[in-house]
């Protein structure tokens, strides 16, 4: 999708800033996410290896350290790690323990996330993913999304 998007607007932009202004629309259009973190990491490697290709073969020059960052700081939030079935951090979900100070010792009991034993993804205890609304330019929880 991303190589398709570049494509165009190297075939139809020749301005050099034009085409930084576009290929950050162009990246801020692109989600993914991957349960396991070196996935993630190679993921937004490979799509900033992309971009840079493509700047480089249409003007010949090296993408400036500022422009990269600003493509980095895109794809950062829309690449991420995420469980896809809980949408919260892998293993962020917890049992916690509950302490009960009784006259001789204490009782400790452990309870489970109840979102984990329910299924209800609204009620996990882990982390919640946060992505990035860039039209808002907002910072939002990923199932906020899903709920409406």
């Amino acid at each position: 999708m991303l190589d398709r998007k570049l494509r165009i607007i190297s075939e139809n932009i020749e301005d050099k800033k034009q085409w930084i202004e576009w290929s950050l629309i162009a990246l801020k259009s692109i989600y993914a996410y991957d349960y396991q973190g070196d996935n993630v990491l190679l993921a937004r490697e490979n799509i900033l290896y992309t971009v840079k290709e493509f700047y480089e073969d249409k003007f010949k020059r090296d993408l400036n350290k500022e422009n990269l960052k600003k493509m980095a700081n895109i794809i950062s939030w829309n690449v991420w790690q995420m469980d896809g079935i809980k949408f919260v951090i892998p293993e962020s979900c917890k049992n916690e323990k509950k302490i009960e100070y009784l006259l001789f010792g204490e009782k400790i009991t452990e309870e489970k996330c109840k979102g984990c034993q329910t299924g209800n993804n609204l009620q996990h205890n882990g982390i919640y993913v946060k992505i990035k609304d860039w039209e808002k330019n907002k910072v939002v929880r990923f199932i906020d999304l899903l709920e409406g």
